[in-house]
């Protein structure tokens, strides 16, 4: 009788455990979203690519930044209670950066990592920082989706209609987008292929740091702007970078 009881317990316990593994993996195979058929991401050719290493920016705005862009600091993203959030360094997942990866929207953001030439761990890092991988978080200063876009920089940008910045794929666009006309802006050398010994560049502190306070507050203070969520920002962007660099 008590081995009978016993073999019950063990039972239970175990289909238990089955269960609670199964709840935990469930937020993150529902962000496991990626469809491997869209393209072959190791075989990515983008008609945008010149024969040498300088990016072309001639789609890029020739017409000034407004201020509510180039001085804005914009606070942290806000997430919905039920957000599933990507944090790579508290799970287990593919550490391959291809189409096979576990990473959110990666083939999206392989895409454009190549279609513009922007380095993909740093679009990575961004993301990360911004929005934990979530396309539908937001920001009391209006910013949007992945990359918090604010609607008036997609605009500046060439974006017609600003309600596209949900879509994931039009974000991640226009969030790189920016990030190519922050490295004009201060950056030198091909952004296409960082290493982590970039991170000691003056050109490419800026640019991630004009990412959060705006590339106004940058040439105001010839730098790092003295603001601590900026300095922070640049921290844990650097962070991210490192590791993705390391898969």
């Amino acid at each position: 009788m008590r081995i009978a009881i016993a073999l019950i317990l063990v039972t239970i316990l175990f289909n238990l455990s089955t269960v609670q593994s199964k709840i935990q993996l469930q937020p993150f195979e529902r962000l496991h979203k990626i469809s491997a058929d869209i393209f072959d991401a190791h075989n990515i050719m983008s008609q945008t690519e010149d024969s040498g290493n300088a990016t072309n920016f001639s789609d890029l705005p020739s017409t000034p930044l407004l201020d509510e862009i180039a001085f804005s600091v914009r606070p942290e993203a806000e997430h919905d209670l039920n957000a599933l959030l990507f944090d790579p360094l508290k799970m287990t997942f593919s550490k391959s950066i291809s189409k096979d990866s576990d990473i959110p929207f990666i083939v999206a953001i392989i895409k454009e990592s190549k279609a513009q030439r922007v380095d993909l761990e740093l679009i990575l890092s961004v993301i990360e920082k911004e929005s934990q991988f979530d396309p539908k978080a937001r920001s009391r200063a209006g910013a949007i989706g992945l990359m918090q876009v604010l609607p008036s920089t997609a605009k500046w940008l060439g974006l017609e209609n600003t309600s596209h910045l949900w879509n994931p794929d039009v974000n991640i666009k226009y969030g790189v987008k920016y990030l190519r006309y922050l490295w004009k802006q201060f950056g030198y050398g091909d952004f296409s292929r960082l290493k982590v010994a970039d991170l000691q560049n003056e050109g490419l502190r800026k640019t991630i740091a004009a990412y959060n306070a705006g590339p106004g507050n940058v040439k105001r203070y010839n730098g790092m702007p003295p603001f601590k969520e900026t300095v922070n920002y640049l921290k844990k962007v650097s962070a991210s970078f490192k590791y993705y660099k390391s898969l």
